[in-house]
């Protein structure tokens, strides 16, 4: 989960928000020339012309005719990154949802992989049938989609698992994600430790509920005092997992996976760690040694996922944009190695890529206060798909020709937005292979 920066720990997530990069071009600036805005002309002729309109982004509309064009860009890959540009954007979900519905009926995909737990969605997925999709959700995934639309999202991942086609829901984050986690975490070390060592186990069971404690979500304090302890001890108990590993997984014949996700809940907490201690020393939310580990994480859970604990499935991932985008690098000077730099690297043409961004509208922040979201200047990416006038509109970048007059602003440094609020520049050719904006969005209907 990627969150606004604040000097109040509001969430579980530890990101940033992203550095403006100077006023000009993300407030709208006119300060261009007559020819700039002669080429400008010719890029949104170009948009016009190549842009597909989506006549909804309604979950509950199963008409996908308007979807059909996805064959063609998706021919031939197998995962599809899905981003948003803020967490607290109704229409972003929902615009998810309907292209998870369509990619999982109509083209076959099987795995929906969350920035959220690799640990709580792999229980969830195996308990889903004994939960409401409310209890459902809340037990997978980041309370910032504990929405009415994400609710929905999960009452179709239940309806799917008696079907011969069920969708599975995974997770690649390395950070503590819900309450139930929390809760269940501590005796499931155990439990497995104890197949091997019973003594070692209680003192593991000890030691993670001493930390799920004592961090209680925000306790800086905590982290300072104990970050040095609580990671040699999160890395004795792989090690022990490790070395172990055969006579464990022999332990759980009947559920081969679950001794792996087990192994990864624990070699993840020492990049959840670094994450913690980094913010705590006020290291500048955002900065290369406070993300790139949470990150470098999130990119081995998740090959993890589509190299072994579901091999040979089709992925489609949530995530914010900054942990898909090919190389947050070239985003912000304060940017980082991401997540999806390494999926890039490793998978190239096999993975498509869509940022999801918005022109006006009202959204909520992590901590689910609303904000306002004033139009985007004609001279950004929002400005340029906006001049389309479509209220859906989804570019596909993956073929665009060869830079030209017509579509050398996807080939240079251009204003764009994160959360709709906060000026960077990218070139989205070298980030993204497709666009989808919501031109007017409004704050999701969260459940308690």
């Amino acid at each position: 989960m990627f969150r606004l920066k604040s000097k109040i720990a509001i969430s579980v997530c530890l990101a940033f928000l992203l550095a403006g990069c100077g006023g000009g071009g993300g407030a709208g600036g006119s300060g261009t020339s007559s020819p700039q805005r002669d080429l400008r002309t010719q890029w949104v002729d170009y948009i016009k012309a190549n842009a597909k309109a989506l006549r909804s982004v309604d979950p509950l509309d199963t008409n996908y005719s308007d979807l059909s064009f996805l064959q063609g860009y998706l021919q031939g890959r197998d995962i599809v990154e899905l981003g948003e540009s803020g967490h607290g954007v109704a229409e972003f979900s929902q615009a998810k949802i309907r292209l998870i519905k369509y990619l999982h009926e109509q083209m076959g995909f099987d795995v929906l992989a969350f920035e959220s737990s690799i640990l709580s969605t792999y229980l969830s997925n195996e308990q889903a049938s004994q939960w409401t999709p409310t209890e459902f959700m809340q037990n997978s995934v980041f309370a910032v989609w504990s929405t009415t639309d994400v609710q929905e999202l999960f009452s179709y991942i239940q309806s799917t698992q008696g079907t011969a086609h069920p969708l599975i829901l995974a997770g690649f984050d390395v950070q503590l994600t819900t309450s139930y986690e929390a809760e269940v975490r501590p005796g499931l070390f155990q439990e497995v430790v104890g197949k091997i060592d019973p003594v070692f186990a209680q003192q593991v069971h000890d030691m993670d509920q001493a930390f799920i404690q004592g961090w209680a979500w925000n306790n800086y304090d905590y982290i300072l005092t104990n970050y040095a302890d609580l990671k040699t001890k999160y890395q004795a108990l792989t090690s022990f997992l490790d070395s172990n590993a055969a006579q464990i997984q022999a332990a759980y014949s009947s559920r081969p996976l679950f001794p792996l996700v087990v192994r990864q809940a624990a070699w993840g907490m020492s990049a959840y760690l670094d994450d913690l201690y980094n913010f705590a020393l006020n290291t500048p939310a955002g900065s290369i040694t406070s993300n790139a580990d949470r990150d470098a994480g999130m990119a081995t859970n998740l090959e993890l996922l589509i190299e072994n604990l579901y091999a040979g499935k089709k992925f489609m991932v949530w995530a914010h944009d900054v942990h898909i985008m090919h190389d947050a690098t070239l985003y912000s000077s304060q940017g980082w190695q991401n997540m999806g730099n390494w999926i890039y690297k490793k998978y190239g043409n096999r993975g498509y890529t869509l940022g999801l961004y918005m022109y006006q509208g009202t959204a909520a922040q992590n901590d689910r206060t609303l904000y306002t979201i004033s139009p985007a200047g004609q001279d950004s990416v929002e400005g340029l798909l906006h001049a389309a006038n479509d209220a859906f509109l989804f570019l596909d970048i993956s073929t665009a020709p060869a830079v030209s007059d017509e579509t050398s602003w996807m080939y240079q440094d251009y204003s764009i937005r994160e959360w709709g609020t906060n000026a960077g520049t990218m070139t989205v050719k070298g980030e993204y292979d497709g666009l989808l904006q919501i031109d007017t969005v409004h704050p999701p209907t969260y459940v308690p």
